[in-house]
């Protein structure tokens, strides 16, 4: 299980990333519902979710592949801290993309389960 913590260190860092974003949300908005609704979320957001896991997982495995390569030439295993950028590499596709969603309405859909932007 050790040699697989990056694996959950990336992924839960990439769901905090979400809960993040979900708390971060503009309940006062005309396009959003009041209360918190999973079905609007996850309509609103699919493109995003599939873009940033991916890239998320995407940048695992480069980082992975690199550090087994530096684990044969050095011979030793890295500190404990440098296991911990997992969970920046998990968490910054997602929070990067929110930003730009946010900010400049990139991979924004017009409308979402019935609620329509203008």
């Amino acid at each position: 299980m050790e040699n697989y913590v990056f694996i959950l260190n990336t992924v839960a860092a990439f769901f905090i990333a979400l809960i993040w974003d979900i708390l971060q949300r503009d309940k006062a908005s005309r396009n959003s519902p009041k209360r918190f609704d999973i079905s609007f979320f996850l309509h609103d957001n699919w493109l995003r979710l599939i873009l940033s896991f991916s890239l998320s997982i995407l940048i695992m495995l480069v980082i992975f592949a690199n550090v087994q390569d530096a684990n044969i030439i050095f011979g030793s295993d890295f500190p404990v801290a440098n296991k911990l950028i997992y969970l920046v590499v998990g968490a910054a596709p997602d929070l990067v993309i929110s930003y730009a969603k946010r900010k400049v309405g990139f991979l924004k859909p017009e409308e979402a389960k019935g609620y329509i932007r203008k």
